[in-house]
């Protein structure tokens, strides 16, 4: 996948992918969402505080 030069698609693709993934289902809004989130901020999309002990 890469930079098109067809003029005849309706929307050329400007630029690479870096992945991309197939689904045989439809993604909920709130996967989507999940998804962009992670991919935007990977920083701020986790935060893992200290270990609990065991009681």
């Amino acid at each position: 996948m890469g930079l098109s030069n067809n003029p005849n698609l309706p929307y050329p693709l400007d630029g690479t992918l870096d992945e991309f993934h197939i689904a045989n289902t439809a993604l909920s809004d709130g996967y989507i969402a999940t998804e962009y989130a992670n991919q935007n901020n990977p920083e701020g999309f986790l935060t893992i505080g200290p270990e609990v002990p065991r009681p």
